[in-house]
């Protein structure tokens, strides 16, 4: 089969229509049609794209003749969304950091060291994320995350670590506590990255099994 035939066949196979095809991909569902029809070929971003929905390799949906530096460009396309969707989450907890570090110094003549592991901050709990290394534990998390095309779940790992901060500082401080507990923000930035780790993989699991609701959909009408 040529990849026009590779194409309907598998989207039949799924029992999907072209029009939902056409909208996971963000395309126009008379260009799942040309591709169908052989008017038009799938660039190699698209390929990466219909061979994650059909769940297949890309090797599986393009032709075994095809040329086989097409494949690898289709690949590496693949992979191109993973690399930058890690850059990003990485730019974030970097500028973030930066921000804290900027705005948190209150003493001009600390050592560079100092100044980075926050030694002499004005706040409390994002030093305390730093120098316990929980923060940068956090990025690493959601830049693997990305890195294995795990899209939201990186999303939402890093929404759930920088949000959390903002919370811990602004609710966290308690200085009237009788037992000496001035501040607990770093209890609330857990839990409010252990439920975007959970919100993470629950979105990941309905994202990978959305083909399957569809499909029972089509099977039922």
């Amino acid at each position: 089969m040529n990849i026009s035939e590779n194409i309907r066949y598998h989207r039949n196979r799924l029992h999907l229509s072209q029009e939902y095809v056409a909208d996971q991909l963000g395309i126009s569902r008379q260009a799942v049609s040309k591709w169908e029809t052989g008017q038009s070929q799938p660039t190699a971003q698209n390929l990466a794209d219909l061979a994650m929905l059909f769940d297949i390799s890309i090797s599986e949906l393009v032709e075994p003749e095809r040329n086989k530096e097409e494949v690898s460009r289709a690949i590496k396309a693949k992979e191109k969304v993973g690399y930058k969707t890690a850059l990003i989450i990485l730019g974030v907890f970097l500028v973030y950091y930066l921000i804290w570090l900027i705005i948190g110094n209150k003493d001009m003549n600390s050592t560079m060291l100092e100044i980075l592991r926050m030694r002499n901050s004005r706040f409390y709990l994002f030093p305390w994320l730093v120098r316990n290394n929980l923060y940068w534990i956090a990025m690493l998390i959601s830049v693997i995350g990305a890195l294995l095309s795990k899209k939201l779940f990186s999303y939402s790992t890093c929404i759930g670590a920088t949000a959390g901060i903002l919370f811990g500082e602004l609710f966290g401080p308690n200085p009237g506590d009788p037992t000496g507990h001035t501040h607990y923000g770093w209890w609330m930035w857990i839990i409010i990255f252990l439920i975007s780790i959970v919100a993470g993989i629950i979105l990941e699991i309905r994202k990978r099994h959305s083909i399957d609701l569809h499909k029972a959909d089509q099977t039922i009408h």
